[in-house]
């Protein structure tokens, strides 16, 4: 496997300044792509992470040092990173601009040589995962994908190879309408809702989209959240194993703090989930 693997890192390292340029000039912004190695960082497996309101690419960085993960973490910065609410208006939250540089960065790693793809996705971010995954098994975004130089090949062999990973859902964003039953109603939030809404992207029910994939699914929620609330864990739990009726979805709940605190209980089913006894 190292043996395998090496070329393949070596490649998509190589690849990642040129992606960073090309990205620059397809999406206005650097998303800042860079290849993190695990602890264990031998083998063959790269996750994708994404990561969530108003935060940045550390969030790769983090998981690549305290998780379970093996291998290496392609971390990246989303179009909304480090948003500090000076004017919501700017977000590109529920649009698909905002999935387009992730989109990039699966393709990045797919034709650096990657067979098989993990996904990790916190809170906003696993928004962006369900979406991502909506968008590329369906054709409601095929001429934006296009514009990026994304083929329905590509899409497929994509899909091929987050089948042969592992979809990583932590405490992951449901409908901006949950936070606001929980926190009141602002004019950001509301801003936001508005574009999941008339983009038909609230992750809530782009689930019934992922119907027809075989994915491996770990999906984390923290009880009681503080910050997305818990009122649709369950009817997201039923839509997503409803759609994929062909993979594995497996759900966690744990009280590890808050929804920002390192949830403990994910990690270690990570490593159940992938290395069953």
């Amino acid at each position: 496997t190292t043996c395998r693997q090496e070329p393949m890192i070596k490649k998509l390292q190589g690849s990642l300044l040129q992606a960073n340029v090309e990205a620059t000039k397809l999406f206005g912004y650097n998303p800042d792509l860079e290849l993190v190695p695990t602890q264990s960082p031998h083998g063959d497996v790269i996750t994708i992470s994404a990561h969530g309101y108003g935060a940045n690419k550390k969030t790769g960085k983090n998981i690549a040092k305290y998780g379970s993960l093996t291998g290496h973490v392609l971390t990246l910065n989303l179009p909304d990173h480090d948003f500090k609410g000076d004017s919501s208006h700017t977000l590109t939250h529920g649009t698909v601009a905002e999935l387009l540089p992730y989109v990039y960065a699966l393709k990045t790693a797919l034709t650096a040589g990657a067979q098989h793809i993990n996904v990790y996705g916190f809170s906003a971010g696993g928004g962006v995962i369900v979406n991502t995954l909506g968008i590329l098994n369906s054709n409601r975004f095929d001429t934006e994908l296009a514009s990026i130089g994304i083929t329905q090949a590509d899409k497929e062999a994509m899909l091929k190879a987050l089948e042969q990973g592992v979809i990583l859902l932590d405490v992951p964003l449901k409908s901006i309408e949950e936070i606001i039953a929980l926190r009141g109603h602002t004019p950001e939030l509301a801003f936001v809702a508005q574009q999941y809404k008339e983009n038909d992207l609230r992750p809530l029910d782009t689930l019934s989209r992922l119907q027809g994939l075989k994915l491996h699914i770990l999906l984390y929620f923290e009880n009681p959240d503080d910050i997305i609330f818990n009122q649709d864990d369950v009817v997201f739990i039923e839509r997503l194993e409803r759609a994929n009726n062909l993979g594995t979805t497996r759900v966690v709940f744990g009280s590890n703090g808050g929804h920002t605190s390192w949830h403990k209980e994910l990690w270690k089913q990570y490593t159940e989930f992938t290395c069953p006894p």
